[in-house]
Formats: structure tokens, sequence, C-alpha cells
């Protein structure tokens, strides 16, 4: 992962299609791992001198995992036992068991289920991949919400396409980063604040609104379910002159996504329409 925008793989390492599953399945059993030696060893790494064993329950407080697209649960109670090495090298060899239930108590339907860990964690002063990697063999992919249809709808998720742009090394992946930041500028003479859909009769768009005081807008997406924090989850930018957008006008704008240029257009100006779907159209 490469800016935390465009991720690359190389060999049979993903079903196509399910590229962003790959990458989450490895970052949520790191996080599940560092998450229950952190309950386990409240003082952190630090305090693994040697070899040690490990024995912690926790029967109330459950252990959740998250990722931009993926995420779950150990519900209590929950047991962990295992080993730890200090190594010579500063790191910490690892081998645990976690048991802990999984399905619906309430139906009777739980099981234990039973997971093995194993591996080495390290502390390194730089993780950063070298500019110089080349990507020639590798198979590179845009990372962020993406739309795709499905029954007649349109459904964004958060996951990976391949990307339309030629990268011969990290270096150019990072260049095309620092490039993609350039917010525009702002422009006075237009108010793009309001509520903004491909079609005016879909459930679900673009909020754009005023963010800060120096003319940028905020932009999240929005359907039935609520819209995105404008502060984190939105697009910071002043649209005009963004090189992502397109101003055809002040009700219709352009903007450039992984499977080309979406126009929108302003079907109102009040930002928190209300949203639903139409139970009666066809799919």
């Amino acid at each position: 992962m490469i800016g935390g925008r465009v991720m690359a793989i190389k060999g049979p390492i993903a079903e196509a299609g399910y590229e962003i599953d790959a990458l989450d399945a490895a970052a949520l059993q790191l996080q599940l791992v560092m998450k229950l030696l952190g309950r386990a060893l409240p003082d952190g790494p630090a305090s693994v001198k040697s070899a040690q064993s490990i024995d912690f329950a926790d029967s109330k407080t459950g252990v959740e995992i998250a990722t931009l697209s993926a995420g779950g649960m150990i519900q209590p109670p929950w047991h962990i036992i295992g080993e730890l090495k200090r190594l010579p090298t500063d790191g910490i060899q690892y081998t645990l068991t976690l048991t802990s239930r999984s399905g619906d108590e309430a139906s009777k339907g739980q099981h234990e289920s039973i997971v093995m860990f194993a591996g080495t964690l390290f502390n390194s002063a730089n993780t950063r991949i070298d500019d110089q990697l080349s990507l020639e063999k590798w198979n590179v992919f845009e990372v962020g919400p993406q739309s795709r249809k499905q029954q007649g709808a349109t459904v964004i998720d958060f996951g990976a396409a391949p990307t339309s742009m030629t990268y011969k090394t990290v270096a150019d992946v990072r260049k095309q980063i620092e490039a993609d930041k350039y917010a525009g500028k702002a422009d006075p003479a237009k108010d793009f604040t309001g509520f903004w859909k491909e079609k005016c009769d879909d459930p679900f768009g673009l909020q754009i609104k005023h963010f800060g005081t120096d003319g940028k807008y905020s932009i999240v997406f929005c359907g039935p379910g609520g819209c995105g924090d404008p502060e984190k989850d939105g697009r910071k930018t002043f649209i005009t002159k963004d090189p992502h957008f397109q101003v055809i006008s002040e009700d219709e704008l352009k903007e450039q996504s992984t499977d080309g240029w979406k126009t929108y257009r302003r079907c109102t100006k009040d930002t928190h329409p209300v949203l639903k779907y139409d139970d009666k159209k066809e799919p």
C-alpha cells in the first residue's frame, strides 16, 4: 500500500475483484493480535524481557477490529493463551491461541471458535517503501470509494479498482498523490453549496458545504443511511481549478472517478434533503 491510496499486488494472492479483501485479512489479523496483546500486557512490549507465557481471559468486554472496508468483533467471553519470546534483534516472537464464541446466543446457534496465530513483531524507525521499487510486474489498483451497478442500482463502497494510470516506480505513485492534493483556487464569484446527484430522483448523492474560512468546500457522499462526516471524511477542495473537477456551470459539475468523468447536477441548495429509496420503482 502506497500513501493509503494505491495498492500493488504481485502474484496470485488475491481473487480478481476481491483485492481489497486480501489486504483487509492481513490488516485485521495484525490489528487483532496487537489488541489481544495490549489487553494481556498492559505495560506494553517493554514488559517482555525474555520468554513468558500468556494466559488472559475477558468475560465482559469484546475486541473490535476494523478497516475502512471491513470489520469484525470478538464477543466476550474470550480467552487467549500462548508464548512470547524476546529475540536478540529486539523483536517479539509469538504463538497465540484465541478461544471465543461465535453465532447467535438467542437462537442457540453459538459455537466455540479456536484460532491460532504465530509470527514476529518488530519496531522499525522507517517502514517506507523504496521510491525506486519497480512496479513493472505488479498489478496496481486505486483504493477508495468505488461505484458499481447491481440489479439496476448504483452501489458505492470502499474498495480497489485497477488504475488507469501507468506507474513505473513507487516514486511515480507518490508524485501523482502529491499532484492530486492540489485543491484548486478559491472563486468567490461562485457558490456550490447544496446537494448534487447524477439524477435528481436518486436516493443518494454528494453533499457540498463550505469548510473553513479560505473558500474550500467539503464533499461527502450521502444516502438513506446518512452522510459522512464533513470534517473527517469530506474531500476538501475549492472545486474551481481542481483538476478532479470540471465546472460546467454553478449548477453542473463533472467529477473524475476511477471509471471516468461523472456529471452531477445541483438538485437543491438544501444540504440535508430527505433521501429514501422508492419501493415502488422497478429495480
